[in-house]
């Protein structure tokens, strides 16, 4: 009850809802129910607010027990109440808190490691900080370990995160392709994707077999190639393998075949073909890989780089170039009457 001045006012009245109840009482005007002022409408965005706001209650409402308490004991110390904790978690927003809580999540978490780049990672002794590895270095699961480490690309088993097939774009210097293997008209040079060696139309319709070359490693090694090649017309190719100086075998991409070549000189080959339909025309773009053991060579091609087939595999004792004759690496090309390029795109 409410004492006034005078009656109410009838345009004052107008702004409330329901029925303004006053009497007179002893010579004064005395209300009885005043109603609630009359607000603004809600704007959707007001209206959605609230019906997110009912939900949420409706889920922390719904809370099992057991989560209510645990609500209660991360609260504790926080300055936030157990339905702060449960409203946070059932929005998705629990580690956003704003204030005390974050600053303690923090504070917990750099007691384990405040080295920046840092992960943190659970073991059988309890949750551990493992620190940022060297350039270089990839994230893998080591062989036998239940732990991930910081290994080398190079390590058994370190594929890391993904898997690098092959290396950047090489250049002369970086392969080790430095020396010529019968240059004659050839040319190479570091283009941004790799090794291009190149060479005109070749004279008099012979073979010629123009390259690079360098020391074989020592062994045992593998060595992949990624590489590209074009020709104007038929009779030209492009083909990786070993040499001892003088002849040379090795897995030969022509404009008209693929095969297994046994260069006698730089001018002339026999072969074995390894895939019929496969030429510089159809699959420009090949994998090849060369492996020594110490004992045995072995050459081989892809399509993918995933998987591989066996172009021919020898002892060195019984091969083509003896057993000592497998003592250069060559990647090269065959002008024999047209004009061809091949580019060693990626190499290791």
């Amino acid at each position: 009850m409410a004492i006034l001045r005078g009656p109410p006012n009838p345009l004052e009245v107008a702004r409330f809802k329901g029925i303004v109840h006053y009497t007179k009482d002893r010579g004064l005007h005395v209300v009885k129910t005043w109603p609630r002022k009359r607000g603004q409408k809600a704007t959707p965005a007001q209206q959605q607010a609230r019906a997110d706001f009912k939900r949420m209650v409706a889920a922390v409402n719904d809370c099992r027990p057991e989560d209510k308490a645990i609500a209660r004991e991360l609260a504790k110390g926080t300055g936030y109440t157990w339905r702060d904790i449960l409203s946070a978690a059932v929005t998705g927003e629990l580690l956003i808190l704003e204030g005390v809580n974050t600053v303690q999540i923090q504070t917990e978490l750099d007691k384990i490691t405040n080295v920046v780049g840092a992960l943190i990672v659970r073991t059988e002794l309890g949750w551990v900080g493992l620190l940022p590895g060297a350039a270089g270095r990839v994230l893998t699961m080591p062989v036998g370990g239940t732990v991930p480490d910081w290994e080398s690309p190079s390590s058994p088993g370190a594929g890391g995160l993904f898997s690098q097939l092959l290396s950047a774009p090489p250049t002369a210097t970086s392969s080790g392709f430095t020396t010529w293997y019968n240059q004659g008209g050839a040319i190479v040079s570091d283009a941004p994707d790799g090794i291009e060696l190149s060479a005109a139309i070749g004279s008099g319709g012979n073979h010629n077999l123009r390259g690079r070359h360098q020391a074989a490693p020592a062994t045992p090694y593998t060595k992949t190639f990624l590489m590209y090649g074009s020709s104007n017309t038929n009779y030209a190719g492009m083909g990786v393998g070993w040499s001892d100086g003088a002849k040379a075998h090795s897995l030969y991409l022509q404009s008209d075949l693929f095969a297994e070549a046994k260069w006698s000189t730089f001018t002339a080959f026999s072969f074995t073909t390894l895939a019929a339909g496969v030429t510089l025309f159809t699959r420009p773009l090949i994998f090849f890989r060369l492996t020594d053991d110490g004992t045995t060579v072995t050459a081989e091609y892809s399509f993918t780089g995933n998987s591989w087939r066996t172009g021919f595999t020898t002892t060195k004792s019984a091969g083509y170039l003896g057993a000592s004759g497998y003592s250069q690496l060559v990647f090269f090309i065959n002008n024999y009457s047209a004009g061809v390029d091949c580019t060693i795109l990626r190499y290791n």
